[in-house]
């Protein structure tokens, strides 16, 4: 989804992408939360117990391999995303200040990745795998990285 904005010489640009209706394994998550010797709890933990039985995670149970099958369900996340790509804000000069040596000099920053809406726990919704077989799989794959570039654009 593209928006182009312009404005007394200013120039907007945004890119939005995003996918939508899937769920994602989260791979790092199944590891890091094995609960078999009883000391790798994460800080939002929510044990099952008998007064608790709507809990998220499964009762700990010490030197037990029944809580590091990492193949459950209760790793698969809602996969929707909503990425703000790219945008861009420039400023084309008056033609005023150009006098005749340039034609057009226009000004701008630029931004990639900036923003992400998801509820996804993992590094980023948007991991890279290129295994077919793999497709809905996160293995912690390293995330699409920010950046932002300022720049000039001159004619003469």
């Amino acid at each position: 989804m593209n928006f182009n904005f312009e404005y007394k010489g200013f120039d907007l640009q945004l890119q939005f992408a995003g996918a939508f209706g899937h769920k994602l394994f989260n791979g790092p998550r199944s590891s890091y939360n094995l609960f078999a010797d009883n000391s790798s709890y994460r800080a939002n933990y929510d044990l099952w117990t008998p007064e608790n039985p709507n809990a998220k995670d499964p009762r700990p149970i010490y030197d037990d391999t029944r809580n590091v099958i990492g193949y459950q369900d209760r790793w698969l996340e809602n996969g929707n995303y909503l990425r703000l790509k790219q945008a861009a804000l420039g400023y084309n000069l008056p033609k005023s200040l150009l006098k005749n040596v340039f034609h057009n000099i226009r000004i701008y920053v630029n931004g990639q990745n900036l923003l992400t809406f998801t509820s996804y726990t993992g590094l980023d919704p948007e991991f890279l795998n290129s295994n077919i077989w793999m497709r809905g799989y996160d293995g912690g794959a390293f995330p699409n990285p920010k950046g932002v570039t300022f720049g000039a654009q001159i004619s003469f």
